[in-house]
This record gives C-alpha cells, structure tokens and sequence, in this order.
C-alpha cells in the first residue's frame, strides 16, 4: 500500500507556515510534516510574517495563538485579508470555547487544542489542502464565478449563487 507521501511526490509540493514558539513542538511537527513531503516555515514570532506578508507564498497556516509578540488572532485577520482562500488552522493549549468560536469567526478553517495527535493532525491538514485545491475558479470579463463555495465576484462586488 503506498502512503500519502508516496502519492504526493508526483503532486505539486505545498508549503506550510508553522507559528510555533515552543522550539520541541515545532521541530516535531516540521519533522512529521517534510516525512509527509511537505515543505514547512517555521516561524516562532508573528513578527517576521507580519514583515513578509506581502511575499509570502504558502498552501496552509498552522497558527498558535499564544506568542511571545502578540497573539494568532491578530494575524489570523491579516492574514485573511490578504489570503482569503488559503486554509488557516489554529493549534492552540487555549481550550475555552469562546477562543475556538472566535477564531472560526476570523475564518480559520480549523481549531485544535493541544494536545493532539499527530494523525489527526496529519489528516486535518491533507483534508483543507483536499478543498483548496479542489476550489477551481472561472473568470471572464470581470466576473469571477467559483462554483464550490457558491460565490461569484464582478468588478470587486461579491455575489452569492
């Protein structure tokens, strides 16, 4: 039986971001992550993406939400604004329901608490990268119809289908 990794190297690479301070978590998860094939910036301060956001090239976000130099929600918002179909997932020891509402409310796609298994993980991340790249758009003349998400856009003004 061939695994994930198997399959994935006639695929496109994707890259994910990691925002992880804790220095153990996040060589775990870069290690698990590049055995699936996956090319992974680490980053441990929000700072460096905040700098970097407007050339930042990536497929999926790994977001903590408590950081030496702010909080993953701040840049969970910028990071929508400028990504608004990139998959964001929290990873966060936050576990009050009122923080997974609200960073669902942000648009991330996912919320996890800490701990979690790897698996899980693992999957959580194949099936957001899955929609993606499964939300194709057609554009002509201005109108952009994405059939998917049942959203069309013409000349920056957003329609529901």
């Amino acid at each position: 039986m061939r695994s994930r990794s198997d399959l994935r190297e006639k695929e496109e690479v994707k890259t994910i971001i990691l925002l992880e301070d804790n220095e153990g978590l996040a060589q775990s998860l870069s290690m698990m992550l590049r055995m699936e094939n996956y090319t992974v910036l680490h980053f441990n301060r929000i700072t460096p993406i905040r700098n970097q956001v407007d050339t930042l090239h990536f497929d999926l976000a790994l977001i903590d939400v408590e950081l030496p130099d702010g909080n993953g929600f701040e840049l969970v918002e910028l990071l929508r604004k400028k990504f608004p179909q990139k998959p964001i997932l929290f990873i966060t020891a936050r576990i009050d329901e009122d923080d997974a509402v609200r960073g669902l409310a942000l648009g991330a796609d996912d919320y996890i608490r800490k701990p979690f298994g790897n698996k899980e993980l693992l999957a959580r991340v194949s099936l957001c990268l899955k929609e993606d790249s499964e939300s194709t758009q057609c554009s002509f003349q201005g109108l952009t119809v994405i059939p998917n998400q049942k959203n069309a856009t013409y000349e920056s003004r957003s329609m529901e289908l």
